[in-house]
Parts: C-alpha cells; sequence; structure tokens
C-alpha cells in the first residue's frame, strides 16, 4: 500500500488509490 501511495501522489491515475489515500 505504501508503494500504491507514492504511486498515486507521482501520478493520480486511479482515483480509487487518491480516495483511499485520502
Amino acid at each position: 500500500m505504501r508503494k500504491v501511495r507514492k504511486t498515486s501522489i507521482r501520478k493520480p491515475v486511479l482515483p480509487l488509490m487518491t480516495r483511499d489515500e485520502r
């Protein structure tokens, strides 16, 4: 999940990850 979080911040391609992060 940590890697996914960094990927989301670097390239917000999946809105699901951004929502999970917030």
